[in-house]
């Protein structure tokens, strides 16, 4: 029989999958689209003289969402940007682990203060949108994926912390390989 504990973590962990597939989706739907769309007006514009009048509005909002979404999934493999200089310098293990776990803590909570600013934004962003873009959607609603991004970025920094006690084993410089999405 399960015990609560293992069927909580069971569902977090395939809650956890279904967001990373939905990350992924999104950027190769995304990325494959901005192509399409930009082949499409250099096409037009060259041959015919014309082009899609919104494609810019709508090539500006994908670059956003590629942006964000390919943020928050290279911190999901540790492939962030991070200053590191001191992981580099030192060569005791444990003290690399103990630098890898303090720049985690504080890229949570950078993460944190930036999720929190972003939803600020968007809450003054909110009343004063007027552009709409394509189908009724308002510019306010694009940058909806940039609070999303950091609470993604947090939560993740944040779970690489509580795992650091589990990983005691492995090397702080391995990042989990982007190829299995346990």
């Amino acid at each position: 029989m399960k015990s609560r504990p293992s069927g909580l973590i069971s569902r977090l962990s395939k809650l956890h999958h279904l967001l990373l597939t939905c990350e992924k989706t999104a950027l190769v739907l995304l990325l494959a689209s901005m192509v399409l769309l930009s082949f499409s007006q250099v096409v037009m514009r060259n041959f015919f003289s014309s082009g899609f009048i919104w494609a810019a509005d709508i090539l500006r909002a994908e670059v956003i969402w590629i942006t964000f979404i390919g943020a928050a999934l290279a911190t999901e493999y540790k492939r962030h940007i991070r200053i590191d200089i001191l992981s580099r310098l030192v060569k005791n293990k444990q003290a690399v682990r103990t630098f890898d776990l303090l720049a985690d803590l504080f890229t949570a909570g950078v993460s944190t203060l930036l999720f929190a600013a972003a939803v600020q934004y968007i809450a003054l962003m909110k009343p004063y949108a007027t552009d709409v873009l394509f189908l009724g959607v308002e510019d306010w609603m694009i940058r909806l994926v940039i609070p999303y991004a950091f609470a993604a970025m947090a939560i993740r920094c944040g779970i690489f912390v509580f795992r650091y006690p589990l990983n005691r084993n492995r090397p702080a410089d391995i990042a989990p390989d982007p190829g299995q999405e346990g």
